[in-house]
C-alpha cells in the first residue's frame, strides 16, 4: 500500500456495506494517518446488496470507527457500482475536494468513469505527474 504514497492530498476509504469495517480497513486508516493525510471521503459500497435498515446501521458503525481520526468528519457516500446509485454524489464530492486542494496550493486531478460492466474506476493523479 505504501508504494508511491508520497504527496497524497486526500484519501478515499472504501467500506463494503455488506461487510462493514474490517480489520484491514482499520489498518489502512492507521497507515493513512501515519502518512499525515488530513482530508478524506468514505465510499460505502455494495449498497444494492443490503436493505435500508442495514445501510443505516453500517453508516453508524463507520462513523463510530472514524471517531478520533482524520476521517471523523468525512462525508460518507453510499454507492452501488452495479446500479450506479451514489456515483454522481461521489463524483461531485471528489470534484469539490479537488477544488479545495487546488485552491489550497495543491494540484490534483481526479477522474471517475464507469466501465462497461458498471464498475466504478477512480484514479487520482497529481497534475505534475500527468
Amino acid at each position: 500500500m505504501l508504494a508511491g504514497a508520497g504527496g497524497i492530498d486526500i484519501a478515499m476509504l472504501i467500506v463494503a456495506a455488506d461487510e462493514g469495517v474490517m480489520p484491514q480497513t482499520e489498518e489502512h486508516l492507521e497507515i493513512l494517518s501515519l502518512l499525515d493525510i488530513r482530508k478524506g471521503v468514505i465510499a460505502l459500497t455494495k449498497t444494492d446488496m443490503v436493505d435500508e435498515e442495514w445501510l443505516e446501521m453500517m453508516k453508524e458503525e463507520v462513523r463510530e470507527k472514524m471517531q478520533g481520526t482524520f476521517m471523523e468528519d468525512a462525508k460518507i457516500i453510499p454507492v452501488s457500482s452495479y446500479t450506479g446509485d451514489g456515483v454522481p454524489e461521489l463524483q461531485a464530492e471528489l470534484e469539490e475536494r479537488e477544488y479545495e486542494i487546488s485552491a489550497g496550493g495543491g494540484a490534483a486531478k481526479i477522474k471517475i468513469k464507469i466501465c462497461a460492466r458498471r464498475r466504478v474506476i477512480l484514479s487520482m493523479r497529481r497534475l505534475q505527474w500527468c
